[in-house]
C-alpha cells in the first residue's frame, strides 16, 4: 500500500480519536448537569437514574471499547509510516471502514441521547402515562 494512502488513513484514525475524546467530554458535561437536576418525585428519581445510566454505559463504552480500537489502529498506521516491519494482514482498510461506520453510528446514537437529555434537563415534572414516563 502507498505511504500517501497509509498517511491519509493515519490522520483520518487520529481525527476519529479526537472526535471521540469529544464525544467524552461532551458526555461528562452532560452527566454533571443531570446529576445537579434534583427531583423528588418516585418517578422523577427513576427518569433521573435511567438517564444516569445510560451516559454512564455510553462513557464506559467510548472508553473501553471504540477508543482502545482506534489507538490500536492508530499505532499500527504509525509503525507503518516510520518504516517499521508489519504484517500486511495487520494493515486492513476493511478495518478502517468497519471503525467509520462504528463511529457513523455511534454519532446517531449520541445525538439520540443528547435530545433524550436535553429534554429532561428541561423538563420541570416528568410526566407518566401508563406506568411509563414519556
Amino acid at each position: 500500500m502507498d505511504k500517501c494512502k497509509i498517511g491519509i488513513l493515519h490522520h483520518d484514525t487520529t481525527q476519529c480519536i479526537q472526535d471521540v475524546k469529544f464525544y467524552l467530554d461532551e458526555l461528562q458535561a452532560l452527566e454533571d448537569l443531570v446529576h445537579q437536576k434534583a427531583d423528588h418525585s418516585n418517578l422523577s428519581k427513576q427518569v433521573h437514574n435511567d438517564i444516569s445510566c445510560t451516559i454512564s454505559s455510553f462513557l464506559n463504552q467510548l472508553i473501553r471499547d471504540f477508543l482502545g480500537k482506534l489507538r490500536e489502529h492508530e499505532i499500527k498506521l504509525s509503525n507503518i509510516i516510520k518504516g517499521k516491519k508489519i504484517n500486511s494482514a495487520e494493515l486492513d482498510e476493511q478495518k478502517h471502514l468497519e471503525i467509520a461506520q462504528d463511529l457513523g453510528q455511534l454519532k446517531t446514537r449520541i445525538r439520540r441521547l443528547k435530545k433524550r437529555v436535553y429534554r429532561y434537563l428541561l423538563e420541570e415534572n416528568s410526566r407518566q402515562r401508563h406506568g411509563f414516563p414519556i
